[in-house]
């Protein structure tokens, strides 16, 4: 916590286990290599001292008119999805020459960047290998409970889980918001409160609720916990020794298309840098979330391409009652005239909705940090787990 000098992040085990199905998403932050010093902050996404400032004084469009071209360059009924040409699985490369591959996956990958520039996100339909993904979900549900135990050990939470059994108040209306009825037969109901307290003053390093029912688990102070001798001693998952090589393992199919998502000054990896990881569990019984985004925009007076973006790796198949990410598309554009927009949409039917898309198990999604977007309430019985990723890309 920010007012304690006592961390417990040393202390913290894990161990390979059988993950349940879980609402589990993998996200990875992205950014572009700025040229010039970055703050290192609290704030993981700052790119400049004026830009972590910004957020304040900004309105996001919802970006109101429909733009069929991309359904018919896509070619089905989901403008947004697409999947990465000539994988192992689909076509036979010794069949195939590499010119051909090396244009496809060209061609591709500029629809994919115009679809992302347009919409601010993309779904990449079964385009990773989920054997590189299993380690990470093998390992959510056990780091998951872990945490709540060093939480309990050192007095933080009275039970070593994120929530405890409550009898029913006998004002229905009283604490409504710390209980959650868990089960989706009403018969079985039962409530439960959180032991860990929402938002980041209550939270640690290691794991926030960022809202009822929703935690998110950073990753990264992770790696040099694995190069600690003293923990290298216990049973710990080989797999997630070295998270930046499972990294790249995990994102070998985009390599040449991220870079094209920040603008045609950026070609190579190696002009993106791995800003933030984590896992973001959507418990059972969780509620929606505010609709949001991650960050703002470095500059104020003109449009800009990403500077950093999101990518969601669901660990599981996520249909509606898991609670998939929803999003508001284009909202990465910036307007101060958001409400006569909307109005005047409204009125001509032309307001775009909601993007609401199921998830299966080797799916992403990649999200402009700017745009709105939401996880959705979790009203299944089990846990949503998804891996996060957040990549950062110069100004």
């Amino acid at each position: 916590k920010p007012n304690q000098t006592e961390s417990f992040a040393r202390s913290l085990t894990f161990f390979p286990s059988t993950c349940g199905a879980q609402l589990c998403l993998v996200c990875c932050s992205f950014v572009r290599i700025v040229p010039m010093p970055r703050l290192t902050c609290l704030s993981r996404f700052a790119v400049s001292g004026r830009y972590a400032k910004l957020d304040l004084q900004l309105y996001f469009s919802a970006w109101l008119y429909y733009d069929s071209k991309m359904q018919q360059q896509n070619g089905n009924n989901d403008p947004h999805s697409f999947s990465l040409p000539f994988s192992n699985r689909k076509v036979d490369k010794k069949s195939t020459s590499p010119i051909v591959r090396s244009e496809a996956l060209k061609d591709r990958e500029e629809k994919i960047a115009e679809a992302f520039a347009n919409d601010g996100f993309f779904v990449l339909r079964q385009s990773f290998d989920v054997n590189v993904l299993l380690p990470f979900r093998d390992f959510a549900n056990t780091y998951f409970a872990q945490c709540f135990r060093d939480l309990h050990d050192h007095g933080h939470v009275p039970v070593p889980s994120h929530r405890q059994r409550e009898p029913l108040p006998i004002d229905p209306v009283a604490n409504k918001e710390d209980i959650v009825t868990d089960g989706s037969k009403k018969k079985n109901r039962r409530n439960y409160t959180y032991t860990l307290q929402q938002g980041v003053p209550n939270g640690f390093r290691e794991i926030v609720m960022r809202s009822p029912g929703r935690y998110e688990l950073s990753l990264l102070h992770l790696d040099w916990m694995c190069e600690d001798e003293n923990i290298n001693q216990k049973k710990t998952s080989s797999s997630l020794h070295r998270l930046e090589e499972n990294i790249l393992l995990l994102v070998e199919p985009m390599k040449s298309l991220l870079p094209r998502l920040v603008g045609p000054d950026y070609t190579r990896w190696d002009e993106l840098k791995l800003c933030h990881l984590s896992l973001l569990i959507a418990t059972p019984g969780s509620s929606d979330q505010s609709w949001h985004a991650d960050g703002g925009h470095v500059n104020v007076s003109k449009h800009l391409p990403c500077h950093c973006f999101n990518v969601f790796f669901p660990l599981q198949d996520t249909p509606k009652e898991l609670g998939p990410t929803e999003i508001r598309a284009s909202s990465q554009f910036l307007t101060r005239n958001l409400g006569p927009m909307m109005l005047a949409a409204k009125c001509r039917k032309t307001l775009r909705s909601p993007v609401w898309p199921e998830l299966a198990f080797g799916d992403a999604i990649v999200l402009d940090y700017r745009v709105l977007h939401r996880g959705r309430a979790n009203r299944s019985d089990d846990d949503a787990i998804i891996k996060n990723n957040n990549e950062k890309f110069p100004a």
